[in-house]
């Protein structure tokens, strides 16, 4: 009997549960929870946009974003669009964000206001 390979990317393994359980609690965060179709279809929604704006395999992309389901989301974006993700802290102050952003050399970088 063969078995199928494990997933190997983080797309892989949420289209396989997708495929699996698509109904199923994925996420929980306070209130709010997300479906394993619900969080790939989000994540499938944010990576058309990255990558319509130019983000693309091997763009280190930077996420300052307090934890949470839309952090999950653009994470996930993120790996669908082949980009390298750099979770950066909410709590950095102006001067290391710059030489955080230098060091990563992060050419896009998501944040909220």
């Amino acid at each position: 009997m063969t078995t199928a390979p494990a997933p190997a990317t983080l797309p892989d393994l949420l289209r396989h549960r997708v495929q699996a359980a698509p109904g199923e609690t994925a996420i929980v965060c306070d209130d709010a929870s997300a479906t394993y179709a619900g969080l790939q279809a989000a994540s499938r929604d944010v990576a058309r946009h990255l990558m319509a704006g130019g983000v693309g395999k091997g763009d280190r992309v930077g996420l300052i974003m307090p934890n949470g389901i839309d952090w999950a989301v653009v994470a996930l974006a993120v790996a669908c669009s082949g980009a390298v993700l750099v979770p950066l802290s909410t709590l950095l102050r102006p001067h290391e964000l710059r030489a955080h952003l230098a060091t990563a050399d992060i050419t896009t970088l998501i944040t909220v206001t």
